[in-house]
């Protein structure tokens, strides 16, 4: 019994995690498409079998099986990985063709804009083509930020993550939790301690003090700590013990940690969100750098992951707390945003190439894009 309720839960969240990165990717194709003037014919949530649709103006919107994925059409479309299934100009601009939609979702609305190439996507200028397509990694981008400013305005700013833009030297080596039957425990270490020196190192974070400790290899450490009472030296003999939340990973430890979690208001909240964001965009570009380096041995292909992943990694992390998931949930909109932006034919950021070109050399053929696409379908598999 306890297996199927890990499963349901497993697979309740990492649907509801996909299903949100997907609804905020597709709204900012379909808000900017709408804000641009293009009629959108459907704007689907998931794949495949349709479970639910209801119609509003021209618009069809449906919830499918299959929460890996989703697409916004609109008229007057090009063969397109943001709209779904691919039709040809032709069929397109054909208003008695089929263009993926059943005769009865063909609403009055949705007939007239067929009628008025005003609407079609292919009739708008280049700019307005990219900002549409641009817009799905924007939101996800803006859904970052949202995720990380509710997590640092509701539990506070975490001092000890280098994404905030906070040094980890600026954290003090103040101890503020000492874990129970710990070395540090065993030894008379308590909360409020500061340390000042190990086995004759002088040191002041908490970095410091991590790297003595580490590095040790669990021989025994001469601590030298101070708290309002005066001075006190503490033999310690650290622990090898597996690293909390890093499965498979164990360093030497004597079981303290610092106060990292600084409280902020809504101004610093949204500062945070938004360095946090950029940080993290950052670093994902350079691990995938890292990542395509033949001679680059940090950054291992073993940690790419699936949906399959998502749905294991969202179910833990939603075990550990709201927090944990919502650093976990601006952890995949960047990635999906930056990941999406990759100038790969059939990605957004291809089809932003293909606009450059055409911008600058003019238009590109049907044929030229369906191969380039076929190509861009193989480097994602």
């Amino acid at each position: 019994m306890e297996s199927i309720f890990n499963f349901v839960s497993i697979l309740a969240i990492g649907t509801a995690v996909l299903c949100a990165l997907i609804i905020v990717h597709e709204f900012g194709h379909f808000i900017v498409a709408k804000w641009c003037g293009v009629g959108v014919v459907k704007f689907s949530v998931g794949l495949g079998k349709v479970l639910c649709k209801w119609q509003r103006a021209e618009t069809t919107y449906q919830v499918c099986a299959i929460p890996f994925g989703g697409y916004v059409r609109m008229v007057g479309d090009m063969p397109d990985s943001i709209t779904g299934e691919s039709v040809t100009d032709d069929a397109v601009r054909d208003p008695s063709a089929e263009i993926g939609v059943a005769e009865e979702d063909i609403s009055p609305e949705l007939a007239a804009m067929l009628d008025d190439k005003s609407y079609w996507f292919l009739e708008k200028t280049l700019w307005q083509k990219a900002a549409i397509v641009f817009a799905g990694p924007l939101f996800n981008f803006i859904f970052s930020v949202v995720c990380i400013f509710c997590l640092t305005f509701f539990y506070g700013k975490r001092l000890d993550h280098g994404l905030y833009g906070e040094a980890p030297e600026s954290i003090p080596s103040v101890v503020s939790v000492v874990g129970e039957g710990s070395p540090a425990e065993l030894a008379g270490i308590e909360s409020g301690d500061r340390i000042t020196s190990i086995s004759g190192q002088t040191v002041s974070s908490w970095i410091e003090v991590a790297k003595v400790i580490k590095e040790s290899q669990g021989a025994e450490l001469q601590l030298v700590v101070e708290n309002d009472s005066g001075e006190k030296n503490l033999n310690i003999t650290p622990q090898l013990k597996e690293l909390p939340y890093a499965e498979g990973k164990k360093s030497f430890v004597i079981g303290i940690s610092p106060q990292t979690i600084k409280e902020v208001g809504v101004l610093g909240a949204l500062e945070s969100g938004v360095t946090w964001t950029y940080n993290a965009s950052m670093a994902t570009c350079l691990g995938l750098i890292k990542m395509l380096n033949p001679f680059e041995e940090e950054v291992s292909t073993d940690e790419i992951g699936g949906p399959i992943m998502i749905f294991n990694a969202a179910a833990q992390h939603a075990k550990r707390g709201p927090d944990y998931l919502l650093l976990f949930m601006g952890i995949l909109n960047v990635s999906l945003a930056v990941l999406n932006l990759l100038p790969i034919p059939i990605l957004d950021g291809g089809h932003l190439v293909f606009f450059a070109l055409e911008g600058l050399f003019g238009q590109i053929s049907l044929r030229s894009k369906e191969i380039a696409q076929s190509f861009g379908l193989l480097i994602i598999l």
